[in-house]
């Protein structure tokens, strides 16, 4: 009996020190931030920007219950984003989540002006480098080095995990290189038929399912996704009945290196 009386008064101390979970919340919180990440966007004018874009967002959408089904959770997307404060790069990787959820859930025009937007003159378009999912010959020769590169998500090639076969569900076109990877391929031009592409492999990280949700959206609505990004090309020979032709891929260090527009001009 005294055991037991010892035992109680140590599980009700214990839970006299417990720290409560912290209050739900779908944005930053600068009256009492709890999180690294709110901190930092609460320091930050250009985070605290991309902030008060998403939560005036969520309240003129009205709950996730009424959005569709592409944009996933609010609340599943806040606790992943707040996982960036162990990124080595915590600011860059908070940014690129913003980004991914505004192209979801905001009117496009409210984000000219914000880090949202891509310089397109920064990046390299993918047809003066490759045609039809090959290098292109006059290309081929400088082509293994870090690159910024311009182009449009080929949606019927999309690769990865079985999380990822669940979210794209029939957009799902089989599994990445290996567990770690999941693959994407790229079109030079958006009107390219669907293999005329070449491979995309990325990290699976805290963002993955934020950009695949934003090409799963656009194939169902057969929409051009127009991406840039940042990574290492490669080439490899390609034999291809009597001519030798060389393959690309690309290696992009994580999910945040790609930003997507998904308003591609006609």
């Amino acid at each position: 009996m005294k055991r037991g009386l010892i035992l109680l008064v140590m599980v009700c101390a214990g839970s006299a020190n417990a720290v409560p979970p912290p209050a739900f919340q779908l944005t930053a919180d600068c009256n009492a931030p709890v999180y690294a990440s709110d901190s930092l966007v609460c320091e930050d004018p250009d985070l605290q920007i991309l902030d008060a874009l998403l939560a005036s967002s969520i309240a003129e959408r009205g709950n996730t219950d009424s959005a569709p089904e592409e944009q996933g959770d609010d609340e599943d997307w806040f606790r992943r984003s707040r996982l960036c404060a162990f990124e080595p790069d915590h600011r860059d990787c908070l940014v690129s989540a913003y980004c991914l959820r505004l192209a979801l859930v905001a009117d496009p025009g409210l984000l000219i002006g914000t880090e949202c937007v891509v310089p397109d003159s920064d990046y390299i378009a993918a047809s003066t480098i490759s045609k039809s999912g090959f290098a292109r010959k006059e290309a081929a020769s400088d082509l293994n080095r870090e690159i910024m590169l311009s182009g449009f998500v080929d949606h019927q090639n999309l690769f990865g995990d079985e999380s990822a076969r669940k979210l794209l569900g029939e957009r799902w076109g089989g599994y990445g290189p290996d567990a770690l990877t999941w693959q994407f391929n790229l079109k030079a031009k958006k009107d390219d038929p669907p293999g005329q592409s070449f491979a995309i492999l990325v990290p699976n990280d805290i963002l993955r399912d934020d950009l695949l949700r934003i090409f799963l959206r656009d194939a169902r609505e057969r929409s051009p996704t127009r991406v840039y990004l940042k990574g290492l090309i490669s080439t490899f020979y390609a034999p291809i009945n009597a001519s030798t032709l060389h393959g690309l891929r690309v290696e992009v260090r994580a999910t945040r290196d790609i930003r997507p527009d998904s308003q591609v001009p006609e």
